[in-house]
């Protein structure tokens, strides 16, 4: 914290440009809060970073323009929208009732174009991205950063409608995804394979003087999005389903924590300065790992590098924490041990492993489900029934679970 603000400090002496970066990129804003006032950054669509210092504070009712590096679909030109400064970060309920319509996708991985017209489709926001799914809610389960350029984009419109859902008595849920983890705790492995695009390279690059720390710095607890996504949940329940990035293994079953005791032990270790332990016990990476990264609920996986879940098992943790399902995402289905049907629809319900449709997975390739019309996510009304949902195409039913939970 003390050597950000100082860094901070140092270049911006004056509130002129500090560097450049590529242009047609936009970024930003990055709001950061120092011991001498509040710092704006952005990149402008020349590739100019601005900064911005109020030392007394923000004004009240703050509000900023974001906008997109990709345009939505059917447009020319990138999305501009306002954003209002939050007064508060409250964490949802981690147990909630079903609402008349549940809106489930995962992974938008900084992929504007596509994002914004699964939820355009889908009745969520209007033409001018606003929400008009009134109590209705979304849920996004993870992985909002890397393979794309319009991450802090995506931050800050999720940020945006979770003001506006909740002001109109819905609902907007994020769950921390793999992605998430590594960047908030700088792994290595967002450079490494490339995850992280070169713009927020550049510009940690050309801000920081370092290209390694791009999520600690511009999302550390200092900045608004920061303490924002601090109260974000990993685990959610509602109605009679539980979502979470990954899945759950016979590990997360002995651990036996409460859904409150990992959305707050989670947050805390992402958020950890030193970034190197896992207390938990949930944040183990790779195809074994813990909530965010294990892949052996996805019937068909590769069973060397992720030991399916027993079924038995599976029932357990269905009946400790009260639910009929488990809706992950994290895991793309589209290699060749995954039937066909699949990639068509979008999203499928597990039959194998005698999960009996009890797990989820609504995970696709975003850029090439939103250009083929393959499903895009399912939707859940209160009863449970459960749908695809396209971009340009109507819905379709997913099987539900055919026999009662064993007791």
């Amino acid at each position: 914290m003390k050597l950000i603000t100082s860094v901070l400090l140092l270049l911006l002496a004056s509130l002129s440009v500090a560097a450049q970066v590529e242009p047609n990129q936009p970024d930003g804003p990055y709001i950061f809060y120092t011991d001498t006032g509040t710092v704006i950054v952005t990149v402008a669509t020349d590739g100019l970073i601005h900064t911005e210092v109020y030392r007394d504070g923000l004004p009240p009712d703050f509000s900023f323009e974001v906008c997109s590096t990709a345009p939505e679909a059917g447009k020319d030109a990138p999305s501009r929208f306002k954003v209002r400064l939050r007064k508060d970060y409250k964490r949802i309920d981690c147990v909630r009732p079903a609402p008349d319509s549940l809106l489930v996708i995962s992974d938008p991985h900084a992929k504007w174009t596509p994002f914004t017209s699964i939820l355009k489709a889908q009745g969520v926001v209007d033409e001018n991205l606003k929400w008009k799914y009134g109590k209705n809610e979304l849920m996004i389960i993870g992985d909002i950063f890397d393979r794309g350029d319009d991450a802090t984009t995506i931050f800050w419109f999720v940020y945006k409608l979770q003001q506006e859902a909740r002001e109109a008595g819905g609902e907007v849920h994020f769950l921390y995804g793999n992605h998430e983890e590594m960047e908030l705790r700088d792994a290595t492995s967002c450079y490494r394979n490339g995850y992280l695009f070169k713009k927020y390279i550049a510009l940690s690059e050309a801000y920081f003087g370092d290209s390694t720390h791009y999520g600690s710095r511009f999302f550390g607890v200092d900045t608004e999005l920061g303490r924002w996504l601090m109260r974000c949940n990993t685990i959610q329940k509602i109605g009679a389903d539980l979502f979470v990035h990954a899945g759950l293994n016979e590990e997360f079953y002995r651990l036996n924590y409460s859904p409150a005791e990992v959305n707050s032990r989670v947050s805390a270790e992402m958020f950890n300065p030193s970034r190197k332990s896992d207390t938990t016990g949930l944040l183990a990476a790779g195809a074994k790992g813990g909530v965010l990264w294990y892949r052996g609920m996805i019937s068909g996986f590769n069973p060397e590098s992720a030991p399916p879940l027993p079924v038995e098992t599976l029932h357990k943790l269905l009946r400790r924490y009260k639910a009929e399902r488990v809706i992950v995402g994290h895991t793309e289905v589209t290699s060749s041990s995954i039937a066909e049907p699949y990639r068509v629809t979008g999203a499928t319900a597990y039959d194998g492993n005698g999960y009996d449709f009890r797990v989820v997975d609504v995970n696709v390739p975003t850029d090439r489900a939103f250009e083929r019309g393959y499903g895009r996510g399912v939707l859940i009304t209160r009863t449970g029934a459960t749908f695809v949902v396209y971009d340009r195409a109507p819905n379709t039913p997913l099987p539900l679970p055919k026999l009662p939970l064993p007791k």
